[in-house]
Formats: structure tokens, sequence, C-alpha cells
């Protein structure tokens, strides 16, 4: 049974593993159909596209819903560890989200994933925290609320999961869930969520922040220096002395100072250009700084021809 197959059919989930038995992605479409109320989400990563996937799935019902973003650990020696280093391990999960959001708002074709996330974010149902008291390696999908007596507030749905709330987890990788459908086990995961809400901070307008997509006022001829300037700054601060300049034009004695900076660091160089562009003057003035052979490479269609001693 492919996981196409699985999406097929209109009975209710119970093990899902984007793969044989329906994708993340899936499930939560099918529960988000089938049952009311809010939707509860508890992560150790967050994705931009999974984002995506969670904004497409409520975006026809009501109900809103809460994010919880917690840190997982990088690697097994930072697991059971409380304080900065959970901090620091969800701050380089933001910056990896960060990176994605750049990537996306650029070209403008690519906006309309921030776009649709943000207006997703920003919706007044919609409440986002962090969780950095402890690393979060639980990961759930829940839909309902409970009444004050700490009961839930008609039928529900609890998908406990190692799917993060990424594309992979979602869709592209083997990962195992299953999904709960008893009230007292749906009552339970809502309990369990209620509590690390408590101890969560307010993450919303950070999230928002973050997400909203940059402007683009630029033109394609500040962007191409701009990212030159960014790729040669360094060079660019470094004075090297050559004697003979004042014989050469100025785009030869641009090329001539960057050649030498990097015949100073790796040892060799090749200068290359069109033809009669002023190679040769600039390899004998590098030649005559610093004692440097400079060998050509002629492109065989220029080279001399052999003359025949008994043609014409």
């Amino acid at each position: 049974m492919t996981s196409h197959s699985r999406a097929s059919q209109h009975s209710p989930y119970e093990l899902v593993d984007n793969v044989d038995y329906g994708s993340h992605q899936q499930a939560l479409e099918w529960l988000a159909e089938h049952y009311a109320g809010p939707l509860n989400v508890a992560t150790g990563y967050v994705g931009l596209e999974g984002l995506d996937a969670l904004a497409r799935v409520t975006l026809d019902r009501n109900g809103g819903g809460r994010l919880l973003f917690g840190a997982a650990p990088l690697s097994e020696d930072l697991m059971g560890l409380v304080g900065e280093t959970v901090a620091d391990c969800f701050e380089q999960s933001v910056s990896a989200l960060r990176r994605q959001r750049d990537f996306s708002a650029f070209p403008a074709a690519r906006r309309a994933v921030l776009e649709r996330v943000t207006s997703f974010i920003e919706s007044d149902d919609v409440a986002v925290r962090r969780y950095v008291r402890r690393f979060l390696h639980g990961k759930a999908y829940i839909i309902g609320e409970l009444s004050d007596s700490g009961s839930p507030v008609g039928p529900g749905a609890a998908l406990v999961s190692s799917a993060n709330l990424t594309q992979g987890g979602l869709v592209g990788n083997l990962e195992l869930g299953v999904v709960h459908y008893q009230p007292n086990v749906v009552g339970m995961a809502l309990g369990w969520y209620e509590r690390l809400w408590q101890d969560a901070q307010d993450f919303r307008e950070e999230l928002l922040e973050l997400l909203r997509p940059p402007s683009l006022e630029s033109d394609p001829q500040t962007v191409f220096p701009r990212a030159l300037l960014e790729l040669y700054e360094d060079d660019l601060v470094e004075d090297v002395p050559l004697p003979d300049l004042h014989t050469l034009t100025a785009f030869q004695r641009d090329g001539l100072i960057r050649a030498k900076r990097i015949l100073d660091r790796y040892g060799g160089v090749l200068y290359a250009d069109g033809v009669g562009m002023g190679k040769a003057e600039a390899a004998a003035v590098v030649e005559s700084d610093g004692g440097v052979e400079a060998t050509p490479a002629v492109e065989p269609h220029v080279r001399p021809k052999p003359v025949d001693p008994g043609g014409e």
C-alpha cells in the first residue's frame, strides 16, 4: 500500500510513516477536515515548508491553533542538558529558518510561500510560543481543547510522532506516528501540551519579524556589485605595492593587483583575459617585481604558424 493509495481512502488514520500508511501531511489534512477544534502542534525543529503545509491545512477551517517550538539536541551528548545549551540550539534552529526565509524571498516568484505563512501566523486565532526549559524531543499534532474540568471538549485526535514540522518530517523522511482518537488519550495528550505551553514564552512577534519578506527595492545593477563587494571586500582593503602601474590602464591595474594577491597567497596564479587586453604587460610587471616566471598559454588559433621553407 503506498501513501498515495492510502490518501484516497476515507477511513481514519491509525499509523503514519510517510510510506505505506500515508504521509503526515495527508494525515493532518484528513484530521483537519474531519475534526473541529484548535490544532495544537509541538515540534523540536521547524522549517518554512512545514509552516507552509500547516498554513494550507488550516486555510479553510475554523478553530485556529497553537504552535509550540522547542529545541532538538544536535547530538546525543547534549541530551538531558538544560539552560543556555537548549537556548543555543533553539537559536541555531531559528538561524536555519532565517536562511530558508532569505532563499524564499528572492526572486519574487518564490515569495508566495513566505506571504502565505506570514498571513497564517498573523491570524488572530494563531498563537506561537517557544519552549526552551528543556530539549523538546516529542512531537505532537493534537486537534481539540480541554474543558475547565480537564476533559476534551467534543471529539478530537492526537497524532504523536517522530516527525518535526518540516518538509522532511511531514513527507520525505521515514517517520513513525500513531493517531489516537480515544477521549482519554486525547485528553492526556492535551494535558501534556498544556503544561509545556504554560512554561513557554510568547514567540509570535519574533517569528513574524523573522518571516516577513524583505523588500525587493534593489535592482540587478545594485545587487550585482553588492554581491561582488561581499565576495571580495577583504581583498579590496589590502594595499599591494607594485612598480610601473602608471603604464597600465585602470582595468589592467585592478586585474594585476588581484593577481598579485593570489600569487602571494597560493604561490601561483592564472591570469586570463581576451586577446589584446594586456596580459603580456601584466606578466612583465609581475616578473620584474618578484622574479616570478610567467608562462604564456595561447589558444591554437592565435599561435604563429610554422613557416614552410619550401612553400611560397
